[in-house]
């Protein structure tokens, strides 16, 4: 299993449970992912669709703070109950990043890590945010489709833009970071575009909060656009948490927690200047809200609240009270034989092959900012609203499997065949952890029956899910 995400930790304790010899190699992220690193409310949508180990890690949660389930958490919490699953089964982590993936034809026989060492496996699962693995063994893009490819209304460039107008000069606009050039691509044309990044910070207002400071560099005129009279200055969402903390997510207004435009290059970035990109993301926020909690051009309102805030002393200590994981919300997604398209949400909900289910709306954070003329800038990459709303719908194996000819021993619990329609809405981490244990149960099945991946799928695949809680449909 590549990637302690908790995709990862669910494949891992999935396979262990049926049987299998189980190694889970931690890649670029700490353990736990992002439900470790800051994303503490649960993004869950129908939660009649959330069972077997994702809802036992719910119901874990509860247990620590003396509830039935607890769907709201702090980050270290978190890290304490999946060290908790992991130690139940026995499964042991490895630190280790894919250097190189090592094939015989179709067969994946081992993978390389940048410290040399080799890993020899019969089977793989790729549970990383960045699909490291997949995309060294199989078919991956990024991007946005073009409406015609699947025939997705919702996909591509330019269906939902918000204008942001600002006084006749337009020279706070124009100091804004992350800005692109306008576009010339029609509407509903594919582009290399994907959700914009952030990192989910664990806030507080008690009295030993870490205030907000500058990062190295700070310039104050990189968050002008906020002073300018036309500018919302709502750019970030609290979510209440135990213990007195929050949960910081963007605002969805021009400038806000998501740094637009900082993630251009990173699916084809290697690690360093994924590494790069990271710490600009965090210069970036670090530079926001220190603004907003000391630049006297602020609204005093805006200004108040954010200097009421700061870092939460007791998470993420090893890190400066930062989290170590960037929230990529979108990266390289696997191409299969069968690919998710938007009316796998909507209309044509039921698969013959279905390891779990998903609800959450089509939801994706804007992917570009650009200048239109001198004083307006334009943000792009929503869904409209028209086509958010989605129904209970049924994951199929397919999704996680890539093409049998290109990697016949590889499943991916993460960077699913799917489109970017479909992703903005099975992104969120219960979807992660479902598709995760089926990968590992559809793995330990493969090796017990001595069968290809691509003949698992059938009433034992369904059986054992259902069996351990899995909610592969719901009751009518």
């Amino acid at each position: 299993m590549y990637g302690a995400t908790p995709a990862g930790i669910m494949a891992a304790i999935a396979a262990a449970r049926q049987g299998a010899e189980v190694e889970l190699l931690l890649g670029e992220s700490p353990l736990g992912g992002m439900l470790s690193s800051g994303l503490s409310v649960a993004d869950r949508g129908d939660d009649r669709v959330i069972g077997g180990l994702a809802r036992r890690f719910y119901v874990d949660l509860g247990r620590y703070y003396g509830r039935p389930i607890a769907w709201h958490y702090e980050p270290h919490v978190a890290h304490k109950i999946f060290k908790a699953m992991l130690a139940t089964y026995g499964v042991a982590t490895r630190p280790g990043v894919l250097a190189k993936v090592l094939k015989d034809g179709a067969t994946i026989r081992a993978i390389r890590t940048t410290a040399g060492t080799v890993l020899r496996a019969q089977v793989f699962v790729d549970a990383s945010y960045e699909a490291s693995l997949c995309s060294a063994a199989a078919t991956t893009v990024y991007g946005r489709e073009s409406q015609s490819t699947y025939g997705e209304p919702a996909a591509g460039y330019g269906l939902r833009v918000k204008a942001y107008e600002f006084e006749p000069s337009g020279a706070a606009c124009r100091s804004m970071p992350g800005l692109t050039a306008q576009p010339t691509v029609r509407i509903g044309a594919a582009d290399n575009r994907i959700m914009s990044f952030t990192y989910r910070l664990c806030v507080t207002a008690d009295a030993d909060r870490i205030p907000f400071s500058p990062p190295p560099g700070y310039d104050a005129e990189r968050y002008a656009a906020l002073t300018d009279p036309a500018t919302d200055p709502f750019v970030f969402r609290l979510y209440h948490l135990p213990n007195g903390k929050f949960d910081v997510n963007g605002g969805g207004n021009l400038l806000d927690t998501d740094f637009v435009g900082g993630n251009v290059d990173f699916c084809t970035a290697d690690r360093a200047r994924r590494q790069q990109i990271a710490q600009a993301h965090a210069d970036y926020q670090a530079g926001l809200l220190y603004f907003l909690a000391t630049d006297t051009r602020v609204p005093a309102a805006t200004r108040e609240q954010a200097a009421s805030l700061g870092l939460a002393p007791d998470e993420f200590t090893n890190t400066g009270n930062w989290p170590k994981q960037l929230y990529i919300r979108e990266a390289r997604r696997l191409v299969g034989d069968y690919v998710m398209r938007q009316s796998d949400i909507t209309t044509d909900l039921t698969k013959a092959d279905a390891i779990g289910m998903g609800s959450y709306k089509a939801d994706s954070h804007a992917v570009q900012r650009f200048l239109g003329g001198r004083a307006t800038v334009y943000a792009e990459g929503g869904i409209p609203p028209e086509f958010a709303l989605v129904r209970p719908y049924q994951i199929p194996l397919r999704a996680l499997l890539p093409k049998a000819r290109q990697a016949a021993n590889l499943l991916s619990a993460m960077p699913l065949s799917v489109s970017h329609v479909v992703w903005s809405s099975i992104r969120m981490e219960p979807q992660f952890m479902i598709t995760g244990e089926a990968a590992g149960v559809a793995a330990a099945l493969a090796l017990s029956e001595d069968v290809p991946l691509s003949r698992i799928g059938g009433p034992d695949l369904t059986r054992i899910l259902e069996g351990h809680g899995v909610v592969t449909q719901l009751a009518t």
